[in-house]
């Protein structure tokens, strides 16, 4: 069996740089584990705590809903447009 010999920078005991791609032999990191059946969107997952970084901020969240409420009004009055402009 023949032995190969670890990459310089293991050698040395220095950290690899960021800006260098992963050792060909580096571990693939696991999936993470799939939700928990019957978990609500809005619940974390089994055995984790909501975090307050894990929700959209209020302020976006208000935002993108005026956005989609806004556009479905415009499409409406488009649609309105074309079937009273057809007749």
């Amino acid at each position: 069996m023949t032995e190969q010999t670890p990459p310089a920078d293991l050698r040395s005991g220095r950290a690899p740089r960021p800006d260098q791609p992963p050792a060909p032999h580096a571990p693939v990191p696991a999936p993470a584990p799939a939700p928990a059946a019957g978990a609500d969107e809005g619940e974390a997952p089994a055995g984790k705590a909501m975090n307050e970084e894990d929700r959209a901020p209020w302020g976006l969240t208000i935002r993108v809903s005026f956005y989609l409420v806004g556009v479905h009004i415009f499409a409406a009055f488009l649609f309105l447009l074309f079937h009273l402009g057809a007749k």
